[in-house]
């Protein structure tokens, strides 16, 4: 049986599940996440109404509003930043690194622009460039949990299981709620040998987000190895109602791949 990670969309979990991703988008009204520098209210207007619709799902509506505050504030970090986010999601990561270089350049001690542009470098399969980039996050700031996060995802692309589980563990002591962190913290775990320990971590996962069918499918490889047969039917059994009702087609017929395989 495989894994299903929550790796990059997620940034794969999807990820999301995701990416849940790490990236931060901000507004520049009630709802900022840190003060925008643009003093162009025109600027910031067009930023706002780019949020509303990348929060929307709709990446290519909030670039068209980014390019048109930009225009007006050719300084304007945060637009950058975002529409390289919008890129990124799109799977345009050359051209985001672009928006994030230049983000950079205008406020090089943001801690989260550099996670952004680690996350675009690793899309682009630029691993020492991306470990460059969560470093550099984690030294402006020390208890972001998602740049231990972001770091151990590229750690475990280079197979570095110690590293990525010691990411992990920072990650999870900052932020005890991260429930991608504990589900790939099981996912390395199952894969050093420590079945009960992976366990233990995906129980936690699925606490914190029950709806995510990538938890219950990777738990039932545990529990398989464990010789736990039924458990992991049942796991699995949950992972198929799961990627059905959200329209994972891929995850889903895997996974009934998976019980047809463990009924012979």
């Amino acid at each position: 049986m495989t894994f299903l990670t929550n790796f990059f969309n997620k940034i794969k979990s999807n990820a999301n599940s995701k990416s849940k991703r790490t990236e931060k988008t901000i507004a520049c009204d009630g709802r900022n996440v840190y003060q925008c520098k643009s003093e162009n209210k025109e600027a910031i207007a067009y930023f706002n109404m780019g949020v509303d619709k990348y929060e929307l799902g709709d990446n290519q509506g909030a670039i068209a509003y980014y390019n048109q505050a930009i225009d007006l504030d050719p300084n304007f970090v945060e637009a950058y930043d975002n529409r390289g986010i919008a890129k990124y999601r799109l799977g345009d990561n050359k051209t985001a690194l672009l928006d994030f270089n230049k983000a950079i350049l205008l406020d090089p001690k943001c801690a989260e622009i550099y996670t952004n542009r680690g996350a675009a470098k690793s899309q682009l399969r630029d691993y020492q460039g991306a470990l460059y980039d969560f470093d550099r996050a984690i030294s402006l700031k020390p208890d972001y949990a998602e740049a231990y996060y972001s770091r151990s995802l590229v750690k475990s692309s280079l197979e570095d299981l110690r590293g990525t589980i010691s990411d992990l563990d920072r990650a999870i002591s900052l932020k005890p709620d991260y429930s991608y962190a504990y589900g790939n913290r099981g996912i390395i775990k199952s894969f050093a040998g420590d079945l009960s320990g992976a366990i233990f971590d995906l129980d936690r996962a699925i606490t914190l987000d029950p709806q995510n069918g990538a938890y219950y499918y990777n738990r039932s490889n545990a529990k398989y190895s464990l010789g736990d047969t039924r458990g992991a039917t049942n796991d699995l059994t949950q992972a198929s109602k799961l990627f059905y009702q959200q329209g994972q087609t891929d995850n889903y017929n895997q996974t009934i791949e998976a019980m047809q395989m463990l009924k012979n």
